[in-house]
C-alpha cells in the first residue's frame, strides 16, 4: 500500500562505519588453471563437454564454470560456441554463467565478438528476470577489458537504443576507460546515451567530443552535449546557452539553456525559471531547475502553488522556499503549519533550516491545540542538528507525556528520548503502548535494543512485538531472545519477520538448515536477503555453499548485495572467488562497491550508526484505538527496521547510516494482540 502516504527522508553527515582490518590478511589468489594443451586441460574439456548435453541444468553450468577455469583455445572455442544462436547454451542461466566464464577472457577476439553478441541480447529471454544481467555483465566484460577493440565495441553499443545502450553506458562507469578515442569515433550518429555517457565519466579529455556534438546535430544531441560539458566545468556553453532562450529555438534547446544557466548561478535563469513556475505544465522540470540555484524571486510562485502541489512536490517546495529566505516564504511557511496536508513538511523544513526564523515559528507552534506534537518532534530535530532549540522545547515534551491524546504522548516520548538517550529504560518500561512504540524506535543500536530484546517475549501484543522487534538489528541484542520466539516472530510476517529470518539464520545449524533453505526457496527477495545476511554469521562452514549458490543466479540486486556481505563476514578463503566475481562484474554498483569493502578486510556493517534520520507521515491511518499501522523501512544497507506509526501516522527514526530507504506499509491495521504472554 503506497497512496496516501507522505515519505521525508533526511539522511545527512553519516560517516561509514567500518570493521577493523580482517586479521586473516589478503586475499589467496585463484588457483592456477591447468596448462593449455595438458593431459588435465584435455580431460577436463572433454568431461566438461559432455556435461553440456546432461539433461542437468546444474551439470550444464559446472561445465562452462569449468571451460571458463581451463581458459585455453579449445576450452573458450566450446564456450563460445555454446552462446552462438542454436548453441548448447539454451536457457538464460547458461548464458548468464557462460557470459561470467568468457569474462576474464575479453581480449582474445573471438571471445569479444561473442560478449558483444550476449550484450545485444536474446529476444527469447527478454522476459526472464535474468536477462538484463547477461546483458550487464557482458558489458561489463568488454569494460573490464579495456583494450581498443573491446572499447569499440561499446562505443558501437552507445550509438543504438534500448538495454545494450543503457548496459555499455553503466559499464564505462563502472570501469573507466584508459583512452577515450575508440569510444568517441565509432561510426554513426551521436546518441544521447553516448553523450551522456562522456559526461557521467567526468573526463576531461571528452571535452572536444562534446563542443564537437554541441555544435552540430539534433537539438536533443546539442543542448545535452552542451549540459554535459557544463557540468564538467566548461562555463563556454553560458554565452551559447543565452541565445537559445529565444523564442524560436527548439524547446529541447531552451530546457538545456536553462539548465546550464541555473548550473552557472546565472540571473538570467531565474527570470526563466520564476516564469516557468508560474505555468501549470511547466512547474516540475522548473521546480528541479529552482533547487539548482534558490532566488527570491521564486518565493511568489512557490507560494502560490504550494496550497494545491501533490504532497511529493510539496515537500520540495517547503524545503525550497526554506532557502529562499524571504519574508514571502516565511509566511508560506506559516500557513502551510496550519494546514494538516502541510504541517509536518513545514515542520521538518524547519527543524533543518537554521535561520532564528524557523526557530521562531516552532516556538508559535509548542503550545498550539493541533501542531504541538509535530512542533515537539521537529524542535527536539532542531536542537540536536542545529543546536538552537525552540524556547520552551523541555516544558512542552513534560506537559505532553501526560496529554489524552496518544499521538501527543508519543511526540513528547521520542522527543525526550532523543534529547536525553538516558531516559530510555523508564519510557521503555511504559505501559502505554503509544509510549513503547515511539521510544521502540529508538532501539536499533546498544543498550536501548537490549532493553528491547528483554521484554520482546513476554509481549502478547503483535503491534508492539512488531515494534519490540526492532532489537534485532542489533547482533548483541539479537542474542537475547530465544529460537521459539524468532520462529513467532517469521509467523507474525512483515518487518519483524526479516530480522528474525537474519537472527535466525545466525543461529544456522542442521536443526536450524531445513528451515533457512525453505525462507531461500519460497520467500520473497527481502526474505532472502535477510537469510544471507544472517548467514555469513553462521558457524557451519557448508554456509559458504549456501551463500555462494544465493548469490550464483539471483536477478535482485539487494539479494546479491545481502550475500556479498554475508560473504564478507565468513573466515573461509575461498569467499573470494565470489565477492572478486561480484566486485568486476555485478551490474549493481552497491554490489560492487560491497564486495570490493569485503576484498579488501573491512566489509561494512549491517547496520552502522549515522546521523541520518527518517521522517514519515502516514496520512491515512488509525492509532491505536482502532489499531496501528507497520511499516518497514529498508535502510540504505539493506537490512530492514520494524516499526509501528503513531496515532497521527508519525515514523521518526534517528540515528541511520547515510542513503535512500524502501517504505513497506502493511496492508491493514494490526490487531491489539494475539495471544497470552508466555513464560520463557
Amino acid at each position: 500500500m503506497r497512496a496516501g502516504v507522505l515519505l521525508v527522508a533526511g539522511l545527512l553527515l553519516t560517516t561509514p562505519a567500518f570493521s577493523q582490518p580482517d586479521p586473516r590478511g589478503p586475499a589467496p589468489r585463484t588457483p592456477t588453471p591447468p596448462a593449455a594443451g595438458s593431459l588435465v586441460s584435455r580431460l577436463g574439456i572433454e568431461t566438461a563437454s559432455r556435461k553440456l548435453t546432461s539433461s542437468k541444468l546444474e551439470e550444464r553450468l559446472e561445465a562452462l564454470e569449468r571451460l571458463g577455469t581451463i581458459g585455453s583455445p579449445r576450452a573458450l572455442a566450446e564456450l563460445t560456441r555454446a552462446l552462438d544462436p542454436g548453441g548448447s547454451a539454451g536457457s538464460v542461466e547458461e548464458r548468464l554463467i557462460a557470459v561470467r566464464s568468457l569474462a576474464p577472457h575479453a581480449r582474445t577476439s573471438t571471445v569479444r565478438l561473442s560478449l558483444m553478441r550476449a550484450l545485444g541480447g536474446a529476444p527469447q529471454h527478454e522476459l526472464h528476470p535474468l536477462a538484463p544481467l547477461v546483458t550487464q555483465t557482458a558489458a561489463l566484460a568488454l569494460a573490464k577489458a579495456g583494450d581498443r577493440d573491446a572499447l569499440a565495441l561499446l562505443g558501437q553499443a552507445l550509438r543504438q537504443q534500448g538495454p545494450a545502450a543503457e548496459a555499455a553506458r553503466a559499464a564505462l562507469v563502472a570501469h573507466p576507460p584508459r583512452d577515450l578515442r575508440p569510444i568517441v569515433s565509432g561510426r554513426g550518429a551521436p546518441t544521447l546515451a553516448l553523450v551522456q555517457t562522456l559526461g557521467e565519466l567526468g573526463d576531461q579529455r571528452a571535452f572536444n567530443a562534446l563542443r564537437e556534438f554541441a555544435r552540430r546535430g539534433t537539438p536533443e544531441i546539442r543542448g545535452a552535449a552542451a549540459l554535459e560539458l557544463t557540468r564538467l566545468g566548461g562555463y563556454e556553453t553560458v554565452a551559447l546557452a543565452k541565445t537559445w532562450l529565444g523564442p524560436t529555438s527548439a524547446p529541447a534547446l531552451v530546457r538545456a539553456a536553462t539548465t546550464i544557466l541555473a548550473l552557472s548561478a546565472d540571473p538570467a535563469a531565474h527570470a526563466e525559471v520564476a516564469r516557468r513556475l508560474a505555468i501549470p505544465d511547466d512547474r516540475l522540470d522548473a521546480l528541479t531547475l529552482a533547487e539548482l540555484s534558490p532566488s527570491a524571486a521564486f518565493a511568489a510562485p512557490l507560494a502560490s502553488w504550494l496550497p494545491t502541489a501533490r504532497t511529493e512536490t510539496a515537500a520540495r517546495i517547503v524545503n525550497l522556499l526554506v532557502r529562499t529566505n524571504t519574508d514571502s516564504a516565511w509566511a508560506a511557511i506559516a500557513r502551510a503549519l496550519k494546514r494538516d496536508e502541510t504541517r509536518s513538511l513545514a515542520a521538518r523544513a524547519l527543524a533543518n533550516a537554521p535561520s532564528p526564523r524557523a526557530r521562531e515559528l516552532l516556538e508559535s507552534e509548542l503550545g498550539s491545540a493541533s501542531g504541538a506534537a509535530w512542533a515537539v518532534r521537529a524542535g527536539a530535530l532542531r536542537q540536536q542538528r542545529v543546536g538552537d532549540a525552540p524556547r520552551g522545547l523541555d516544558d512542552a515534551i513534560e506537559r505532553l507525556l501526560h496529554s489524552s491524546r496518544a499521538s501527543e504522548r508519543a511526540a513528547a516520548a521520542w522527543s525526550a528520548v532523543l534529547l536525553t538517550p538516558s531516559r530510555f529504560p523508564r519510557l521503555a518500561a511504559s505501559s502505554d503502548p503509544a509510549v513503547l512504540a515511539a521510544v521502540a524506535r529508538h532501539g536499533h543500536h546498544g543498550t536501548a535494543a537490549e532493553v528491547l530484546a528483554a521484554s520482546l517475549s513476554d509481549q502478547p501484543s503483535v503491534a508492539l512485538r512488531a515494534a519490540l522487534s526492532m532489537a534485532l538489528a542489533s547482533d548483541s541484542a539479537g542474542q537475547l531472545v530465544s529460537t521459539s520466539v524468532l520462529s513467532e516472530l517469521l509467523d507474525d510476517g512483515g518487518g519483524a519477520a526479516l530480522l528474525a529470518a537474519r537472527a535466525l539464520a545466525k543461529r544456522d545449524s542442521a536443526v536450524v538448515r531445513p528451515k533457512l533453505e525453505e525462507l531461500l526457496e519460497t520467500g520473497s527477495p527481502d526474505v532472502r536477503a535477510h537469510v544471507a545476511l544472517g548467514l555469513g554469521s553462521s558457524e557451519d562452514p557448508t554456509a559458504l555453499g549456501l551463500l555462494e549458490s544465493i548469490y550464483r543466479l539471483e536477478a535482485e540486486p539487494r539479494v546479491r548485495r545481502a550475500a556479498v556481505l554475508g560473504l564478507g563476514g565468513r573466515p573461509e578463503a575461498t569467499r573470494s572467488r565470489t565477492l572478486r566475481l561480484a566486485a568486476e562484474l555485478d551490474p549493481d554498483a552497491g554490489v560492487r562497491s560491497a564486495a570490493r569493502q569485503a576484498l579488501s578486510g573491512h566489509p561494512p556493517s549491517a547496520l552502522p550508526r549515522g546521523s541520518a534520520v527518517v521522517w514519515l507521515e502516514l496520512a491515512e491511518t488509525s492509532g491505536f484505538e482502532g489499531g496501528p499501522r507497520a511499516v518497514s523501512l529498508a535502510s540504505s544497507t539493506g537490512l530492514s527496521l520494524p516499526a509501528v506509526c503513531d496515532a497521527d501516522g508519525a515514523v521518526l527514526i534517528a540515528g541511520l547510516p547515510e542513503g535512500p530507504v524502501e517504505l513497506t506499509i502493511s496492508a491493514a491495521p494490526l490487531p491489539a494482540s494475539s495471544r497470552s504472554p508466555k513464560a520463557r
